[in-house]
């Protein structure tokens, strides 16, 4: 019995395999370059992108550095989540409002659950603001009506950005 057909067969199959496999791991890898932040834009990030555009967390563990030209603010949320659901047409105005001052980014808490537990984000939606200056601080949730909810998204981006003390007429329901 003539084994070479086999061993024709059993190789196309393995080199078959490895270039769907090469395929799918250019897919999947990123770099900074193919991450299109646009300025009044939401921009998803991935742990890798994460690492290029915010913080390198592998290089300085200890010590939050961010590498951001501009402030942002990054929306930690899940597909599956309504409040979620509820809160991005907010983050979108705002990042339409404050496109030449703030980046807005996004990340999927489900596909990136590294960067959710880095940052113990076990409430989500949360929302991490981080300031040219200064600590990064997160608010969560949403309030009961999507105009609350811009105002006080808009509200903890003076706060937590710019440093402007709230003004408690703005914070009453």
């Amino acid at each position: 019995m003539n084994k070479t057909p086999h061993f024709v067969i059993i190789i196309l199959v393995f080199a078959g395999l490895s270039l769907a496999s090469c395929g799918q791991k250019k897919q999947t890898d990123k770099t900074t370059a193919e991450v299109e932040v646009t300025p009044g834009k939401v921009t998803p990030l991935d742990i890798d992108s994460f690492r290029d555009l915010v913080w390198d967390f592998q290089a300085e563990p200890t010590k939050f550095i961010y590498k951001g030209s501009k402030p942002c603010v990054i929306d930690f949320y899940a597909d599956w989540c309504k409040p979620c659901r509820v809160a991005s047409p907010a983050i979108e105005e705002l990042a339409a409002k404050y496109k030449d001052e703030i980046i807005f980014y996004k990340i999927n808490t489900d596909n990136e659950k590294e960067l959710a537990m880095l940052f113990k984000v076990n409430t989500i939606p949360a929302f991490l603001h981080i300031p040219m200056k200064g600590e990064p601080k997160f608010n969560y949730g949403i309030l009961p009506t999507p105009e609350l909810t811009l105002r006080m998204f808009d509200d903890k981006i003076r706060e937590y950005i710019y440093g402007e003390t709230p003004d408690s007429t703005t914070n009453k329901l």
